[in-house]
């Protein structure tokens, strides 16, 4: 049986939450069981060691198995699955995917194209039609997220996930998770949104379509799932060769960027509202807030 310890740096690498670094015996969680609370409490986190990255518990998906990647190895020579998801609103406590693309790629190529739609049992408001085309009448006979929870479980497993503003899409992905009875496993999760506003500090807006278009990658269907998985692993590739080539050490990039990135914008907001007037400070109408985050004005 063989131990993980902590390594020196990497931390903040996991979709979700930090990783709480201790001394993991790995197979211990499949004596004790996925639902045993000690096995829960005990391997609730994992912590990389300086080669291996223990990326799939299943406290959350009810399997057994430990998945790993190998932290020194090139992030562009591993599988990658890049989804996008089209919902009825912002909030996924309360609004419901309607749309789910996956595109694989393999060593720099699309290796499969995957998108589904889905029934959410809830009408869908005028405004996100608007934006993505999809109407109440195209989802009827749809199966429902449940239906399809192993089917994008399967897709996503053992593979590094992109996501365009991965807090969005994944955030509402372990929701549907967690509703339909299981969840994420514990994957690294690569950002282009991210890698933009650190590359491209001058662009006044990172939504998809404007850096899709000035990287020089087709998004002629954009706001559809499918389309837009496609063109955010096409312009996670284009900013290859300018972040690190290997895993760990971009994973550890990545964060960092994100925690500067987070203070700035929290920053900016606190000089608005300092200056803003009583009816600026109103919130937006959910029909507002939507049209800008689908249109990636707050990206």
């Amino acid at each position: 049986m063989r131990t993980v310890s902590r390594p020196p740096s990497h931390s903040k690498i996991l979709w979700r939450r930090p990783p709480a670094w201790m001394n993991l015996e790995v197979g211990e969680s499949e004596r004790m069981g996925p639902t045993s609370g000690a096995a829960r409490n005990k391997h609730e986190d994992c912590a990389p060691s300086h080669k291996e990255w223990i990326v799939g518990h299943s406290f959350l998906c009810y399997a057994t198995t430990m998945l790993s990647f190998d932290l020194s190895s090139s992030w562009r020579d591993l599988p990658l699955a890049v989804v996008d998801v089209e919902t009825t609103g912002l909030d996924s406590a309360t609004c419901r995917i309607i749309e789910v693309g996956i595109v694989r790629f393999e060593k720099g190529q699309v290796a499969e194209r995957w998108g589904h739609l889905i029934q959410p049992g809830c009408p869908i408001p005028e405004k996100v039609t608007e934006i993505t085309g999809i109407k109440d009448e195209m989802l009827e006979g749809q199966p429902t997220f449940r239906d399809l929870k192993w089917e994008i479980y399967g897709r996503l497993r053992d593979r590094i996930v992109v996501a365009y503003n991965a807090e969005f899409d994944m955030g509402f992905l372990q929701q549907e998770m967690t509703r339909a009875g299981i969840g994420l496993p514990d994957l690294p999760v690569l950002d282009p949104l991210v890698w933009a506003r650190q590359l491209m500090p001058t662009e006044r807006s990172h939504r998809l379509g404007r850096v899709a278009d000035k990287l020089g990658v087709d998004l002629s269907q954009a706001h559809r799932a499918e389309h837009d998985a496609e063109a955010t692993g096409k312009i996670l590739l284009r900013f290859a060769d300018k972040v690190p080539m290997e895993l760990g050490q971009l994973l550890s990039d990545q964060a960092s960027w994100k925690e500067t990135q987070d203070k700035a914008f929290a920053q900016r907001r606190a000089a608005r509202q300092a200056k803003a007037s009583p009816q600026e400070l109103a919130p937006p109408s959910p029909e507002s807030a939507l049209e800008q985050q689908q249109a990636g004005l707050f990206a």
